[in-house]
This record gives structure tokens, C-alpha cells and sequence, in this order.
């Protein structure tokens, strides 16, 4: 349906029916003509009415087909995911959890019954002021922006600190998707792999650090024989000359 056309009708049949109001219903003739406008106009609202019903369950259908869709996609998204919902453009309050997944579930510590249909600071109350990042990234997705957020830190329920590269992408429909890749583990293998590197680095400077020690010693011992045996040959050399 056409948003403007309907809107065209309804004010025309709102105009008749300010202008029937005013008309003067003295003389039959006048009466059977204002019947059949009005009758007129009843058929007319009628039809639109009916019209305007079904774009609703049209519009229904077609959202609870995204809504399925949707669902599938965070069902067999191996990583923790959720689909918000805007329900005010200018509020960023608005944003309602309409699906979440296990992996959500497990990954945040978080009972998907306790949120779904709240908003997404109702859900989660320390949100804005702990995570502003997260805020502000779904400030940007609301405007159509698509970001990853990476390394952020969350509390789960069991205060356990966890990070998580977290990616928002805006949806049609005012939807918004939001993935959150656990990375804990991979940061935690990364922080002894670095410090394995640099006890490996420590153990081949102090190694170095030695061996160059080493030769300089012995360089220099060698070094101090040597001379002293050419001091000592050229003062024999010296007498014998004198001699």
C-alpha cells in the first residue's frame, strides 16, 4: 500500500464527513441524497479499513519471516550472538533483545528467558557505564555502520574477567546482529608464548653476553702472553746487538 495514497483517502472521507455534518437536513430529497453519500462513504471506509488490515498481516508476515530467518542465522552462528531490535532511532536505550543463542548464553554467563524482550540495558544495567565502547559502537550501527570491536573485556556472571572480540552489524528492518568471539583462551596462550619468547631471548643474550665475555678474556690473555713474549724477545735481540 501506498503510505501517501491511503493518506489522500482517509483525509477525503474526513473532509465528506465534515461537510455532511454541516449540510442542512430539511426536505426529504435532501436526506435520501445524504444517506447514499454517507452509505457511500461507509463503503469507501470500509474497503480501506479492510485494505489497511491486511498490509498490517502482510507487513506482520513478512516481519516474522525476518524474525525466522534471523533466528537461524544466531542458531547456527558458532560464535555467541544476539539480534537487538530499535524500537527509537534517536534513543539508544530503545535497543530490545529479540534473539539470543547458547553460545551467547555460555560465552556471557547469561539465561536467555531473563532477557529476551527487555531492553539491552535492562539486560545488562552496568553496560553503559562500564562498556561506553559498546555503547558507542551501537550508536554507530544504529547510523548504518558496521565495526568489529576487538579485545574488549567483560565480567560474566561468575565475575570472571573475559575478552572478546565483539562484532555489530546493522540488519533491515531496524535490527542490529551482534557477535562475540571468545578469545580468552587464545590471549591467555598468546601471553605464554610471549613469555616463553622472551625467557628464549633473555637466555640467548645472557648466552651471548658470556660467550663474548669469554673471548674477550681470552682474547686478552692470549693477547698479554704474547706480547710479553715479544717484549722479552726483542730485549734479547737488544742486548745481543749491543754485544
Amino acid at each position: 500500500m501506498n503510505k501517501y495514497k491511503d493518506k489522500h483517502r482517509i483525509n477525503y472521507i474526513l473532509d465528506k464527513l465534515e461537510r455532511i455534518a454541516h449540510l442542512d437536513f430539511s426536505g426529504r430529497l435532501k436526506i435520501n441524497a445524504i444517506t447514499d453519500e454517507i452509505d457511500a462513504l461507509s463503503v469507501g471506509v470500509n474497503m480501506l479499513s479492510e485494505e489497511i488490515e491486511f498490509s498490517l498481516r502482510e507487513k506482520e508476515k513478512t516481519a516474522q519471516k525476518q524474525v525466522n530467518l534471523l533466528q537461524q542465522l544466531v542458531d547456527n552462528s558458532p560464535l555467541g550472538s544476539m539480534v537487538v531490535h530499535i524500537e527509537n532511532r534517536s534513543d539508544i536505550t530503545s535497543l530490545k533483545i529479540v534473539i539470543i543463542n547458547q553460545a551467547c548464553e555460555d560465552a556471557l554467563g547469561i539465561i536467555k528467558e531473563n532477557i529476551i524482550g527487555k531492553t539491552i540495558l535492562q539486560a545488562f544495567p552496568l553496560l553503559y557505564d562500564d562498556y561506553p565502547v559498546i555503547i558507542d559502537g551501537l550508536k554507530k550501527a544504529i547510523e548504518g555502520a558496521e565495526l568489529t570491536l576487538n579485545r574488549v573485556g567483560l565480567n560474566s556472571s561468575n565475575s570472571l574477567l573475559s575478552y572478546f572480540n565483539v562484532k555489530i552489524c546493522p540488519l533491515d528492518n531496524n535490527y542490529i546482529f551482534l557477535s562475540f568471539e571468545n578469545i580468552t583462551k587464545r590471549n591467555e596462550v598468546e601471553r605464554k608464548l610471549k613469555k616463553v619468547e622472551n625467557s628464549i631471548l633473555n637466555s640467548i643474550i645472557f648466552s651471548q653476553e658470556n660467550t663474548r665475555k669469554e673471548v674477550s678474556k681470552k682474547l686478552h690473555d692470549g693477547l698479554a702472553q704474547t706480547l710479553f713474549g715479544l717484549k722479552f724477545h726483542m730485549e734479547y735481540i737488544n742486548k745481543n746487538v749491543r754485544n
